[in-house]
C-alpha cells in the first residue's frame, strides 16, 4: 500500500512513519513526516543510541518530534493556503 493509500483508508492528511535499525549495540531510529496527499516528504530525523539508552532515547523522540511536527505542519499548511489561487471571491 502507498502512503497515499493509507492516509485516505485512515482519514488523514499527514503520518508520521519510522523505522529501527540495530546493530550489534547501536539502535538508529528514523521518524518521517509525511503528506498523505501526495506522499511527500515533509521532515525527517535520525536518533541513534545504544541499548543501554533506549529509555533516554525515547525520551529523547518524544521531546523532537511533537514540536517539530506541529511547526512542520503549521508551515505547510500555511503554505498550502497561500501558495493557491482561492476558489471563489468570497474567500478574500
Amino acid at each position: 500500500m502507498t502512503t497515499v493509500e493509507i492516509a485516505r483508508q485512515l482519514g488523514v492528511r499527514y503520518l508520521l512513519d519510522g523505522n529501527v535499525r540495530i546493530d550489534g549495540s547501536a539502535v538508529r531510529i528514523t521518524v518521517t513526516l509525511l503528506d498523505g496527499l501526495t506522499g511527500g516528504q515533509l521532515w525527517a530525523h535520525v536518533f541513534t543510541s545504544n541499548f543501554d539508552g533506549l529509555f533516554a532515547l525515547q525520551e529523547e523522540i518524544a521531546r523532537e518530534v511533537a514540536p517539530r511536527i506541529n511547526t512542520r505542519i503549521d508551515a505547510f499548511e500555511i503554505h498550502s493556503g497561500l501558495s493557491g489561487a482561492p476558489k471563489s471571491g468570497d474567500s478574500y
